[in-house]
């Protein structure tokens, strides 16, 4: 009797699929684009950072428009008085930009955009989940 020996090729397995985009793809491509996101997160206290992170989160989610205030509170849990003196700093720091639209990082709070973005596009690029992107983003930064 013959033994028959089947050979898969890795990439050929049913629901079987590797991202070329992961963590170390954006450190080893966007290097710059990582120090600065996360040199900013080491800048700011965690009241702030939970502040920048919901204007990334409610920017993502427009399409990396302006946040009106009223979304963002809601999304926050808290009114505008709570968060006044975050408003002030991260104001003074130059790390928010507001006008009639809303909310949006400034300066270089805007290195987190940029990164996500640079993600993002990477991600779609290589027709991977899109949920991928902010989890990539999220293992670099948080």
């Amino acid at each position: 009797m013959g033994v028959l020996v089947l050979l898969i090729d890795e990439d050929e397995k049913e629901g079987v699929s590797e991202s070329i985009v992961d963590v170390e793809y954006v450190e080893e491509n966007y290097p710059k684009l990582v120090k600065r996101a996360q040199q900013l997160r080491a800048a700011v206290g965690s009241a702030e950072w939970h502040f920048i992170r919901e204007v990334l989160e409610q920017m993502i989610a427009v399409g990396g428009g302006a946040v009106p205030l009223a979304d963002l509170l809601m999304e926050l849990g808290h009114t505008e008085d709570y968060y006044s003196e975050e408003f002030k700093h991260l104001f003074s720091l130059g790390y928010l930009h507001a006008d009639e639209s809303g909310f949006s990082l400034d300066g270089h709070a805007s290195s987190l955009w940029d990164l996500y973005d640079a993600i993002d596009t990477e991600v779609i690029e290589a027709e991977d989940e899109p949920e991928n992107a902010t989890a990539i983003f999220s293992e670099l930064i948080d």
